[in-house]
């Protein structure tokens, strides 16, 4: 019989997270993902629903309690699953562009940036505006629970509504990041979600000339299994 010990740790492995990515992601301590794997402790409920949330899976699964991952009258657990796409119809879904490096000099929809394409409910999206799912490179936002690989749809804006939303920016004229961003009289500071890296600054003159700029708002993230 499976265990929530073996479950966590496939789920884990699956993601290509170490126990201290788990960790960091939960706000816990190394020890304690080693101690759930080993089925040494169980974690509160709370804490199993958040990580099954993440997962993509139900609590159930996740307890071995089923063998099934997805429970077919959870939306929100099927919205990364094919099966999610067959059971609405398909002018309800909405095909969104995936943006690598989004470059400047050319439009952001432009072929040269799109490396991929996903759907979306069209109930999840606002009428009239733009979105794009950029593709995460890298850790600095993992402790958002937004790892190396995942996709975050964004939403296209060039404005900061509030200090410490995480947005896309565009860095070095071509580079696009995501960030929480905070605004200063002098310039912006973009903060990631990991101790291993140190807030960013940039001056107004930096806004001023295009070399950094807010390109859009984090609406949710897309974890590929």
């Amino acid at each position: 019989m499976d265990t929530f010990g073996k479950r966590l740790k496939e789920e884990r492995i699956s993601k290509r997270l170490t126990q201290q990515d788990v960790a960091d992601i939960f706000h816990l301590n190394k020890s304690s993902i080693s101690r759930y794997e080993k089925d040494q402790q169980v974690p509160d409920v709370a804490t199993i629903q958040k990580m099954a949330n993440y997962f993509g899976v139900t609590t159930d699964y996740l307890l071995g309690n089923k063998n099934k991952k997805t429970d077919d009258t959870d939306l929100f657990n099927l919205k990364g699953d094919v099966r999610f796409l067959k059971k609405v119809k398909e002018d309800e879904m909405v095909k969104i562009p995936v943006l690598g490096v989004i470059k400047a000099g050319i439009p952001m929809f432009a072929e040269e940036n799109i490396i991929d394409y996903e759907y979306v409910h069209q109930e999840e999206l606002v009428m009239g505006e733009e979105y794009f799912y950029l593709q995460i490179k890298g850790d600095s936002m993992i402790n958002a629970g937004i790892p190396d690989g995942s996709r975050v749809l964004i939403r296209k804006q060039n404005f900061i509504e509030s200090d410490g939303e995480i947005m896309a920016v565009r860095v070095n004229g071509d580079e696009a990041t995501l960030k929480r961003v905070y605004r200063q009289q002098s310039g912006l500071v973009l903060q990631s979600e990991n101790s291993k890296y140190g807030p960013m600054f940039f001056p107004a003159s930096d806004v001023d000339t295009g070399y950094v700029g807010i390109i859009g708002k984090a609406i949710k993230v897309e974890i590929k299994l």
